[in-house]
């Protein structure tokens, strides 16, 4: 079970944390990210579906620039648009969602 999301960079969101528990219900006023949170579980379900299927291998990681084993996930399989998803349009700092999971 995932425990805690963290966005950075994406969309909206420049730093936020979101904790979850067994059950959650996401509510708010309209134009305050409930898409935005739900497309980055969208990114999360789409880079797993794409990890379960291949071994990792080593690639740069962006967020701490170490190499490290993981996976490069490309972007015909993420199921949202991404030619905007850096906040302010930041190219230069890549939007990292992490999660952790119990």
């Amino acid at each position: 079970m995932i425990t805690s999301i963290h966005y950075t960079n994406f969309k909206a969101l420049k730093n936020f944390s979101l904790y979850l528990k067994d059950f959650n219900v996401l509510t708010g006023p309209n134009n305050n990210g409930k898409s935005t949170l739900l497309d980055g579980l969208r990114v999360l379900q789409a880079a797993y579906r794409y990890a379960v299927r291949y071994n990792p291998t080593f690639i740069n990681n962006p967020h701490n620039a170490k190499v490290q084993l993981g996976y490069v996930i490309p972007k015909s399989s993420i199921p949202i648009s991404v030619e905007n998803v850096q906040t302010d349009y930041n190219t230069s700092e890549p939007a990292i969602i992490e999660f952790k999971l119990d």
